[in-house]
């Protein structure tokens, strides 16, 4: 699929799997949440992964690369999962859902064999 290496497509799963694992975590506080949400989008250059939850909105947004995010501003109940996250895609941001209350954890990595992760 798109010459994607093993390798990207291991971390794409493992990222996923710790979005995720936060994600019913966090809406496991909330009383009668909606499930988890994954979407996923694949372009020429780029998987694009966003899991939604309905968990209490974050204090604060953050979003950048991976790198530049202070762990020490993100949610508590975040902060185990993005520190694994941040090490495995390009782009990420934690920030308010847009179509109601919950959370958004949206991940973006490069497919297009130019970046490395």
């Amino acid at each position: 699929m798109h010459g994607v290496t093993q390798g990207i497509v291991e971390d794409v799963k493992l990222a996923v799997s710790e979005g995720c694992t936060a994600a019913v975590a966090a809406n496991s506080e909330a009383e009668g949440a909606d499930p988890v949400q994954l979407r996923a989008w694949v372009g020429a250059e780029s998987v694009v992964i966003e899991v939604l939850d309905r968990s209490r909105e974050p204090e604060q947004s953050v979003a950048g690369h991976p790198r530049q995010i202070n762990t020490g501003e993100l949610p508590f109940e975040r902060l185990l999962s993005v520190p694994i996250i941040r090490g495995l895609v390009d782009e990420v941001s934690i920030g308010p859902r847009e179509d109601g209350p919950g959370t958004s954890l949206r991940m973006v990595v490069s497919i297009s064999g130019d970046e490395s992760i």
